[in-house]
């Protein structure tokens, strides 16, 4: 019992949490982030090249259903997502990898999750690491997306696993889904949360020069 209660506190004093809630969704945020205000439904907290974010799409007409993804599905959304990222980096000469894709059981849902990994150190002094979970409910589709300049282990960073275990939405979880269509869904909120993250480096770098 000692243990339990001094591994407690070690937690509280080395993570000051800020609990941030919202009509959609509640999360944990480290007091050491800085909240910031986006548009288009985004949400975002950023800490020296860190950042975490959670987007927000409606899920009322698309019927999307994470769980009910095949491997066959993930795989080409894997494809897709490569592609459609090195697309946008080709300018830059940067490859992105998309790793580790695939559903995962988490607080009784089961979310779709994918690692990435841009290659930047030369453009903004350092690499940058990507987690999106993405979660379908019955009115949204919600991204929640952990970055860093260091490579995230998704089983010992202590800070990456309190913000995932604290994150609810306030929907229910969707029993459908639209396989015709589901591919452009991920696209658009990961893509556009990717450049963001990459872009906003880049600025910082660039006004350090």
């Amino acid at each position: 019992m000692k243990k339990i209660i001094l591994s407690l506190l070690l937690f509280l004093v080395i993570f000051r949490i800020n609990a941030y809630e919202n009509e959609y969704f509640k999360i944990d945020i480290d007091s050491s982030y800085k909240e910031e205000i986006l548009d288009n439904n985004t949400y975002k907290w950023t800490k020296d090249n860190n950042y975490i974010a959670v987007t927000i799409d409606s899920n009322q007409s698309k019927k999307y259903d994470v769980s009910k993804f095949t491997d066959e599905d993930i795989q080409k959304q894997k494809e897709y997502l490569e592609n459609s990222f090195n697309e946008t980096f080709e300018e830059y000469n940067i490859k992105v990898d998309v790793t580790d894709i695939g559903k995962v059981n988490l607080n009784d849902n089961v979310i779709l999750r994918y690692s990435l990994y841009y290659p930047t150190k030369e453009l903004t002094g350092s690499d940058t690491y990507q987690i999106g979970h993405v979660y379908t409910t019955n009115n949204y589709i919600f991204t929640l997306i952990y970055s860093s300049d260091k490579d995230i282990d998704v089983n010992n960073d202590l800070e990456y696993k309190n913000i995932l275990n604290s994150f609810e939405t306030k929907d229910k979880i969707k029993t459908v889904v639209d396989r015709k269509s589901y591919l452009r869904f991920i696209l658009l909120i990961g893509v556009i949360l990717g450049i963001l993250g990459y872009l906003l480096s880049l600025k910082k770098h660039k006004k350090q020069n």
